[in-house]
């Protein structure tokens, strides 16, 4: 879990994309074996161990959500132009909130998507213990079936709503469209702690900002150590193609760059790279790259700049949730 907090925008960007693909199963499988009658287990664990750890480093590449959202929070210093109006930032509400973790773990990543929310907290020292927090809008159906089929040794209740063990993962159903989800990694007695973060687990349906969207999408992930160490990335289609955008304390670039302008600012590009850096704020850059960063497809400068510009920004990020616990 510790490579996500890497500075390297490049290297972020691109981890984020590869750890999706590799973790992330096709569809079609894993709807077949949770349809597929009850066999033993193991196999079973592993899909939904896979499904519940997936979006720990996600790059969201859609481009607009499904679910509803608010529309009210404060303007951006936009990305579009220094002289238009901005557009207003969205707001999304992760839904639920842990109000226990165990001593010394930190919130280090939220991401938010058309099926999920996933929150990671790292345990204390930078240490390999973990624990990923999530809300699933998908498979409901799916996980109320396996719910049922559970051994009665894995059946339990968070605060009288069903729920059910697979292996060390916790699922419960708190409302018939949601099912939460605790998954630890290197805990010591894990089902005993999962059960305790399930029980203080409360509403939260406070507007949270997206940090940084492209043509109003409100996918993102954001994940970092502190105030001046954080970064937000999403990704968007435009004309066709599939960009992958970064918002962040650190342009992460090394080399030299060719000057340039975009959002009416000075602007650096990369061209050995396809890679475009605008500097909006003091220790503020927007990174703007085509998802795929393969040497045959590369941005061109005009064509970022371009994308740059269906970009919104929220100005000032919350980023103190990162010290939380």
């Amino acid at each position: 879990m510790n490579d996500a907090w890497k500075t390297g925008t490049e290297e972020l960007l691109r981890d984020a994309l590869e750890l999706r693909a590799e973790r992330t199963p096709p569809p079609g499988p894993v709807l077949a074996a949770l349809h597929r009658p009850r066999r033993p287990r193991k196999p079973l664990f592993l899909v939904l161990a896979t499904a519940a750890t997936a979006a720990a480093a996600t790059v969201a590449i859609t481009t607009v959500t499904t679910r509803p959202v608010a529309e009210t929070a404060p303007p951006a210093i936009s990305a579009t132009s220094t002289s238009a109006p901005a557009p207003a930032v969205r707001t999304v509400s992760l839904e639920y909130s842990p109000t226990w973790m165990p001593p010394g773990f930190a919130e280090r990543l939220r991401s938010y998507a058309a099926y999920s929310v996933e929150r990671g907290y790292e345990g204390p020292g930078g240490s390999t213990q973990a624990i990923t927090f999530g809300v699933r809008f998908q498979d409901v159906e799916l996980l109320t079936d396996r719910m049922a089929e559970a051994a009665p040794a894995d059946r339990t209740t968070v605060r009288g709503a069903p729920a059910f063990y697979f292996g060390d993962l916790l699922y419960w159903q708190p409302e018939p469209t949601r099912f939460l989800s605790l998954s630890p990694q290197g805990v010591a007695d894990p089902r005993a702690v999962v059960k305790q973060i399930a029980e203080s687990t409360v509403r939260d349906d406070r507007p949270v900002p997206v940090p940084v969207s492209v043509k109003g999408s409100t996918e993102f992930s954001l994940h970092g150590t502190g105030p001046d160490r954080w970064t937000a990335q999403a990704g968007g289609e435009h004309r066709g193609r599939s960009y992958a955008v970064h918002l962040g304390s650190d342009d992460g670039q090394v080399g030299e760059p060719r000057r340039t302008t975009a959002l009416g600012r000075p602007a650096s590009f990369y061209p050995e790279r396809g890679v475009l850096v605008v500097e909006l704020r003091p220790a503020q850059y927007l990174v703007v790259q085509r998802a795929r960063g393969a040497p045959d497809d590369l941005g061109a400068e005009e064509e970022l700049v371009e994308v740059a510009g269906q970009v919104t920004t929220d100005p000032d990020p919350r980023v103190d949730w990162f010290a939380r616990w």
